[in-house]
């Protein structure tokens, strides 16, 4: 008595396998680096507008992804194009290079504005001495002279000199009603940034999301091409 065991669909499962090493495997672990590097410049967006105070879009545009294209060895890339998030992430001592001190953006727009509702006649004059000791002199002349030509030509941005707090400012309104916005703040010698590791934090919350990312790219792979019965 004899009993004959045969493999059947042999062909089919080595050509299976074949496909999965030779384009399956490549193609998802390309997608998985990509897909990763995605997430985390979403994730690392987010951040930034939570974490810091943003005067536009840029720092989140900043942030970008340099795609995997070689499939034999698939590495992708994600960072900021801006030089001061590498500061954000391990915390600088910034001094200053020229005669004024370092630029510092002020707070968003409208958190620090000041409106004068004083008669016209006394505008100029009130404005300059809110923000300077009642000392007089060129100082206090040329801050006037700036914000009275801004207020005449329509509003515009001026340096004003206020002892602790030299800066730009934006002026707007008329005579009656003078507005004064810092922009940029210009009287520190050297300004310290925290350490706001972001980039860190990222990848501490990205981290347990890439085995079930990986699997889905491998499971793709497998569903298009058909292997095993997927």
């Amino acid at each position: 008595m004899r009993v004959e065991l045969k493999w059947v669909g042999a062909e089919k499962m080595l050509g299976d396998l074949e496909t999965f090493r030779k384009t399956a495997v490549p193609y998802a672990m390309k997608a998985y680096v990509n897909d990763a590097a995605f997430a985390a410049r979403k994730t690392w967006q987010e951040m930034t507008r939570s974490s810091m105070k943003l005067r536009s879009s840029w720092t989140e545009r900043s942030i970008q992804v340099d795609k995997a294209k070689n499939l034999k060895d698939p590495t992708s890339v994600v960072g900021s194009v801006a030089d001061y998030m590498a500061d954000q992430e391990s915390g600088a001592v910034i001094r200053k290079t020229g005669k004024h001190g370092e630029p510092i953006p002020a707070a968003a727009p409208g958190a620090r504005k000041f409106r004068n509702r004083t008669p016209a006649r006394n505008q100029l004059r009130a404005i300059t001495l809110v923000n300077v000791p009642k000392v007089g002199g060129i100082r206090q002349k040329r801050n006037a002279v700036a914000i009275s030509k801004a207020s005449a030509a329509g509003g515009g941005v001026v340096f004003l000199d206020l002892r602790k707090n030299k800066g730009l400012y934006r002026i707007t309104g008329t005579k009656r009603d003078i507005r004064i916005r810092k922009i940029w703040d210009l009287s520190k010698s050297s300004v310290r940034i925290p350490s706001n590791p972001m980039l860190e934090r990222t990848i501490e919350r990205l981290e347990p999301m890439l085995p079930a990312m990986a699997e889905e790219a491998v499971l793709k792979q497998l569903r298009r091409h058909r292997i095993c019965g997927y």
